[in-house]
């Protein structure tokens, strides 16, 4: 170790290597949460420096301070927002594809799994073992998130859905449009 003015002060290679590998781990185990982080734990330590140790400390205070102040579940949900409509968007290709069924099918999984998460938000999830769609608007509307004629349109949403899970004669495409038309709005008015 160089300890004089301007000379990196080096680290045990093999304690930083090992202390890395925890990171590295760590990121994963945040998964999406560690999108902001993903460069820093992608890049493996190039010095085994001081500085570069402080880097990776500040990073890991970073996260702390994100995960204490509940800033990790807000990006999850922006990352989960994401992810629903670029499947609101496949929906609607197939949909103007000529795949109406499919489409119907799809939209109702993105109706299905944003009520699922404003139900684990609020803390307003189904006692059942596996709560349905119809569950998780029954439980938001008892719960006062929105109206009657919320829940109402939001159950007329779901049926569309069903009917194309299961393939029913009496669906046509003019309802699965309806419903591609009317989930975006329906998700932003009733998200956090």
């Amino acid at each position: 170790t160089d300890h004089r003015p301007g000379f990196p002060i080096w680290v045990n290679l093999q304690v930083l290597h090992k202390w890395w590998g925890k990171g590295v781990s760590y990121g994963h185990q945040l998964g999406t949460s560690a999108k902001p982080w993903k460069e820093f734990f992608n890049s493996p330590p190039q010095k085994n420096s001081l500085a570069f140790v402080m880097q990776g400390v500040g990073t890991l205070e970073a996260i702390k301070h994100e995960i204490e102040n509940d800033h990790l579940s807000n990006f999850t949900q922006l990352v989960k927002a994401e992810t629903l409509a670029d499947l609101l968007d496949q929906a609607k290709h197939l949909f103007s594809a000529g795949f109406f069924l499919a489409a119907g099918v799809i939209g109702r999984a993105v109706l299905e799994e944003h009520m699922r998460t404003v139900c684990d938000i609020l803390n307003q999830t189904p006692a059942k073992a596996r709560p349905t769609l119809y569950d998780f608007n029954q439980s938001l509307y008892a719960a006062d998130h929105y109206s009657k004629t919320k829940m109402k349109q939001i159950d007329a949403l779901a049926s569309i859905g069903n009917d194309a899970a299961h393939n029913k004669s009496e669906l046509n495409a003019d309802d699965v449009k309806r419903m591609l038309r009317e989930l975006p709005e329906v998700i932003e008015s009733t998200m956090l």
